[in-house]
């Protein structure tokens, strides 16, 4: 459990706010309402009628989840080839998935990391250090 990631177990799928509760079922939380012309907000609330999902991990690649937890800056090898720079974010909802965000001001990011996906380099200081030396093949050509 860190800043970045409290550790909630459940999501809703309404408001998607997390919880700490171990189970689905309704969204115990309440939202405030608004008026139906202006959409500004009242002093009423209601509950939130959504409903509590489990949060599945199954997507996160593990290789990223130390950049992601140490916020570093990183080069990122894409399975097309593709190499660009920015620190790990997470998705929230039910089913997360890491991204690159590309700027320290970004609020979302349409890059998607999979399990396909390599960090290249980690920048220390004013430039970036390589961590991914692929191998090369050592057959002897006749």
């Amino acid at each position: 459990m860190t800043r970045r990631d409290p550790g909630h177990l459940t999501v809703c799928d309404r408001c998607y706010r997390g919880t700490w509760y171990a189970e689905e079922g309704p969204c115990r939380r309440s939202r405030q309402q608004s008026c139906p012309t202006c959409h500004q907000g009242l002093d009423k609330y209601a509950p939130c009628g959504g409903t509590l999902r489990i949060i599945d991990p199954s997507d996160l690649a593990p290789g990223f989840t130390s950049a992601y937890q140490s916020e570093d800056r990183v080069r990122v090898r894409f399975s097309d080839g593709t190499e660009l720079t920015g620190t790990i974010g997470k998705t929230m909802g039910w089913r997360p998935v890491y991204i690159l965000m590309r700027t320290a001001r970004s609020t979302g990011s349409i890059w998607t990391l999979s399990a396909k996906d390599r960090i290249v380099a980690v920048k220390r200081g004013r430039t970036y250090a390589r961590t991914y030396f692929p191998i090369e093949s050592t057959e002897a050509t006749a």
